[in-house]
């Protein structure tokens, strides 16, 4: 256990050294839950705790645990008073918690900005570039004129077209393996010449040296035409890299010509995460790709919740003893199993089935929307897949009655929101409590990196690498599941089932601080001792991930609501329920503190001395921004 002691030796300051502002952000997101928590969830159990018992303490028909939580009878006006102030103050200390929060993250995100290194600080990602311009050196050209200064601009790169050429460059990275492989034979045959396995040798060395040829050609030819500006080749978007940063700061704030849509500035990804084929496409087609990519999410929506709905149905433990009637039998001579395994199998094909979930989602991000670089690809999967979890795994119970018929009633009358949430979610809450325990055992199996290890033995036994080889070769992790995309929608998921449950079910909060112990020394160790350092958005991660905290909070304002008015005398709307609704009025209160904390660009005063003091970073630069199979390196490596 000695990963243990080296996660509670970790600073924020070694987090951000290992994994980037994103790791970071990834696990401060998961600090900041459990602040919000520590602080509500004491409040709640100190004061709703005793009330529910006082309730229901009469009742013969609730086990020990239902007796705690909010039950579905009509209540005292006092007490339901009691939730109102209580509702009121879960969001006033989550809103002042995340403002304080986005505070601290905006002091990093500034040194972040502060520290980019070259080029990226120095660089602009240009799009929509006209016609006329779309060549190295008439793009170079351009913005040498508009800032009347020929030291201004240092390279201009547009993005061509490659055609065949990436093909035949991953070619030529599988000969190469092929003659490491066929080495290792003709090594452990004794290294004969005449023999089978150096005439192996021979010709995939042979293969090498014809692939490395066809690589050059083609190269050669790719730099002929992006030098006249063939329309075929070079494309709308282009990379402006200039000397200071100053000055490429003051080159992303402009309009350039009268058409707004020309030159169109913004941040360039990392060097080493750009995706150029999206880049290569025209904007009016990267729209149409993104349009098309959120139908087919959507398309996933609707047929993913019936499908949930079918599996579950058949995967009950009811169902399950029907088709073992040995299991049957054997649950009746010891019946206390019952309700432990009623309880796993009513989550665990929930879990199972939601498994395949990223892969479907990130294939779609990644094939059919036009996304810059696997980042902005996280990002989407952190927007989509967390709002996917709420949806099928928060409001799973009310929508098992049909995706369509819930929208359509909500449609018919949007008032029928707050008692479709009240009717079937606080009972939900035991639900919740088995989904919860059988999560505990997700970071566990994270933490073995089986996928990672059958690939780093593999790398070692048949190709003979070295292990700093095979490491290599054996990173990253999937993406689609264990990119920060996912993992910070997973978290926006444990603080979902938590404010929603939190007043209706106060022992809630025991599941909830478990899963937030166990996942974040989890994921402590994953991100900053044993994944490989991933390219860096900056913290965006943790502003997408704010945002959907704050949907989350919404979500529990309106279930409190119904849930009040449900369990008031004659369903009446005035008093309790509707003291719990206004408290909207604070968290728009501390969204509107959040979104007046400005992160996106340094201020201008900052960027002046950052840029006189940027000669540092010009003599270490971290890549460059060039398409890999035009790297004429890449032929002196063969």
């Amino acid at each position: 256990l000695d990963w243990t002691q080296k996660v509670r030796q970790t600073s924020p300051e070694d987090e951000i050294c290992a994994a980037g502002l994103d790791g970071w952000a990834f696990l401060e997101f998961r600090r900041l839950i459990w602040r919000i928590f520590s602080v509500i969830g004491a409040m709640l159990a100190v004061v709703l705790l005793p009330m529910h018992y006082e309730a229901h303490k009469d009742s013969e028909m609730l086990d020990i645990l239902s007796i705690f939580d909010i039950g579905r009878d009509p209540l005292p006006d006092w007490m339901l008073w009691v939730h109102a102030v209580m509702v009121w103050f879960v969001v006033g200390a989550s809103s002042w918690t995340i403002a304080l929060a986005q505070e601290h993250f905006t002091e990093r995100r500034y040194q972040w900005l502060k520290e980019i290194p070259f080029p990226r600080a120095n660089t602009v990602l240009v799009r929509n570039i006209p016609a006329m311009y779309r060549s190295d050196a008439a793009l170079l050209q351009y913005f040498t004129n508009v800032f009347n200064d020929k030291d201004a601009v240092e390279r201009a790169y547009v993005v061509r077209r490659t055609g065949q050429l990436p093909r035949q460059v991953k070619n030529l990275k599988a000969a190469k393996l092929e003659v490491l492989h066929a080495k290792q034979h003709w090594e452990e045959a004794g290294s004969e010449r005449e023999t089978p396995e150096w005439f192996y040798l021979q010709r995939y060395e042979q293969r090498v040296k014809t692939i490395t040829k066809e690589v050059a050609d083609a190269q050669g030819r790719l730099k002929d035409a992006a030098a006249r500006g063939d329309p075929l080749v070079c494309t709308s978007t282009g990379f402006v890299t200039f000397n200071t940063e100053l000055t490429a700061r003051l080159a992303s704030r402009e309009q350039y010509t009268r058409d707004v849509t020309d030159f169109q500035i913004s941040m360039p990804p990392d060097p080493e995460d750009v995706i150029y084929d999206n880049l290569a496409d025209q904007e009016i087609n990267s729209t149409g790709w993104n349009w098309a990519g959120v139908a087919a999410i959507w398309g996933v929506f609707t047929i993913w919740i019936p499908f949930v709905v079918l599996i579950s149905s058949w995967t009950t433990f009811g169902a399950v003893q029907e088709m073992l009637p040995s299991l049957k039998e054997f649950v009746q001579h010891h019946p206390w199993l019952d309700k432990i395994l009623t309880g796993v199998f009513a989550t665990i094909a929930l879990k199972v089935v939601l498994a395949f979930l990223p892969t479907a989602l990130y294939l779609i991000i990644r094939n059919l929307m036009s996304v810059k670089s696997s980042s902005e690809a996280q990002i989407l999967m952190q927007r989509w897949y967390g709002l996917f979890l709420v949806m099928f795994v928060l409001l799973v119970t009310s929508l098992s009655r049909g995706v369509t018929l819930t929208l359509v009633s909500i449609a018919q009358k949007p008032g029928r929101i707050f008692s479709l949430l009240a009717d079937f979610l606080p009972s939900a809450s035991h639900f919740y409590f088995n989904y919860m325990i059988l999560g505990w055992t997700v970071p566990l199996l994270e933490l073995a990196r089986n996928a990672n290890f059958a690939k780093f033995h593999a790398f070692r036994w048949f190709f003979s690498m070295s292990m700093q080889e095979a490491k290599e070769y054996s990173e990253p992790e999937d993406p689609a599941s264990y990119g920060v995309g996912a993992r910070m929608a997973y978290s926006l998921l444990t603080a979902a089932i938590t404010f929603t449950f939190c007043s209706c079910s106060p022992l809630i909060f025991i599941f909830a601080f478990i899963t937030l112990a166990l996942s974040q020394a989890t994921y402590t160790y994953l991100v900053v001792y044993a994944e490989k350092k991933k390219p860096d958005t900056g913290g965006l991660l943790w502003v997408h991930g704010i945002n959907q905290l704050f949907m989350v909070i919404t979500i529990y304002i309106l279930l409190m609501t119904g849930v009040l008015q449900m369990l008031s005398q004659n369903r009446r709307w005035l008093g309790p329920p509707l003291v719990a609704l206004a408290s909207v009025v604070a968290l728009y209160a501390g969204k509107v503190r959040v979104d007046s904390l400005a992160f996106e660009v340094l201020p201008l005063e900052e960027v002046v001395r950052t840029s006189r003091q940027s000669g540092e970073k010009a003599k270490h630069p971290h890549g460059r921004y060039l398409q890999p199979e035009c790297d004429p390196d890449l032929l002196a490596l063969s």
